[in-house]
């Protein structure tokens, strides 16, 4: 067939979409297609690299949407630490992806640019801050279920506040967590603190720590039945592991490379966890094929124009299902052939709902 036919379908096709661009999603690859977008400040697993080296990053993710979820990607590099720039290139990206995420940006400079951002009418995401509570959640709700725990009933611990601690506590909150308690270095975080704070802190208090526990983290650890690190590994001998409910929960979301805290007790009947070592930033390289590829596919399919709350819900419920429940097993294999279709189907449903 000539190419010279295929021109007046082109011309109808351009005409359709000046009368209404909504209609790029179902007439364009834009349907199919996400934006990766990153200046390399904090790329997961690996810190500041800059942005030539994010570029083999995010290649690689696009490898990995491309296999497991059929999506086009556009990986891009981008050179600027500015807020109002990076708001500014991804407004102007809208028209050629049906997602935008902007991935591995310092956590100040993604709340930065999510408060610069205007409604597009598409998902906007921030990884790894909006795909971390999706993967603790996930864990926390498997191991609770292996130990016969609610997760309204359980005292969950943090050690290491970061500035996406907040957006953890709505999420975690949202799957009905109640009983959380954030650990800095100065301790437990609690309404009223005494000492240097900030917005952040202050309204960590307010949410959280109900019993107004006080003191080190041995203080909150005492009866506890969750502990999760996220920061730097904090050295956790036996005796106060033994301060903790039966069956202690300890997980390692830790992004150190310090290699010998005897943090996580996965080989020992003391508690459930990723273990220790290179191994305690495992989790964080499974937030593209764990959760983005169903996340995204599904988001796509449903016409989304943002992932809401209950869309993000909706992965963690989805993963926890996948789990072989035979096995002590915290998260999926990502291996499963149909893991990316029931992932978005869940999402689908959340969004349409």
């Amino acid at each position: 067939m000539n190419a010279s036919n295929h021109v007046p379908q082109r011309l109808e096709i351009c005409e359709a979409l000046t009368d209404d661009p909504t209609k790029a999603l179902e007439l364009t690859g834009k349907g199919q297609t996400v934006a990766l977008i990153s200046n390399g400040g904090d790329i997961p697993c690996l810190g500041a690299v800059g942005p030539q080296a994010s570029l083999v990053y995010l290649e690689e993710s696009a490898r990995l949407f491309r296999k497991m979820a059929n999506l086009s990607v556009l990986p891009l590099a981008i050179q600027s630490n500015s807020a109002e720039e990076l708001a500014n290139l991804t407004a102007m990206l809208a028209p050629s992806a049906g997602v935008l995420c902007l991935d591995g940006l310092t956590d100040d400079l993604s709340f930065a640019v999510e408060r610069l951002m205007a409604p597009m009418g598409l998902p906007v995401f921030f990884n790894p801050q909006s795909s971390r509570p999706i993967l603790i959640l996930t864990a926390l709700s498997r191991a609770l279920a292996i130990t016969g725990r609610e997760i309204s009933e359980a005292r969950i611990v943090f050690a290491g506040f970061e500035a996406d601690s907040l957006g953890l506590v709505e999420f975690l909150q949202a799957a009905g967590a109640v009983n959380l308690v954030f650990c800095d270095r100065s301790g437990a975080i609690h309404k009223g603190r005494p000492g240097p704070t900030s917005w952040l802190k202050e309204q960590l208090g307010q949410r959280t720590n109900p019993q107004l526990i006080k003191g080190g983290l041995n203080r909150s650890l005492a009866g506890a039945d969750v502990y999760i690190s996220r920061a730097t590994p904090m050295h956790l001998t036996k005796d106060v592991i033994n301060m903790m409910a039966p069956r202690p929960i300890i997980l390692n979301f830790s992004n150190s490379l310090q290699p010998h805290y005897p943090l996580a007790a996965a080989n020992e009947p003391l508690g459930l966890g990723f273990g220790v070592g290179p191994e305690t930033r495992l989790p964080l390289k499974l937030l593209t094929p764990l959760v983005l590829t169903g996340l995204f596919t599904g988001a796509l399919r449903a016409k989304a124009t943002s992932i809401s709350l209950a869309m993000r819900l909706a992965v963690s419920r989805a993963l926890e299902e996948q789990i072989d429940h035979n096995s002590q097993r915290l998260l999926p294999l990502f291996s499963k052939p149909d893991l990316v279709e029931k992932v978005a189907a869940r999402v689908m449903e959340a969004a349409k709902s």
